[in-house]
């Protein structure tokens, strides 16, 4: 069966090891679909690291 989308819910339970992420391949393996996901650091962990946004959220150098 394919699919064109993957749900996931925030977990009841071990709420501080949910985190966001990119899908970056989805495979097949055995009659199971094997997805590799690719974690996206927040804007939160990103502006207490460095004191700001990244160019990427919109915080930090303006550009032209």
């Amino acid at each position: 069966m394919n699919y064109d989308r993957v749900h996931a819910r925030e977990p009841s339970h071990h709420v501080g090891r949910w985190s966001v992420g990119v899908i970056e391949s989805i495979d097949e393996r055995d009659g199971h679909a094997v997805v590799t996901v690719h974690p996206v650091a927040s804007a939160e962990s990103e502006e207490s690291r460095d004191g700001g946004g990244t160019e990427r959220d919109g915080g930090g150098t303006e550009r032209d």
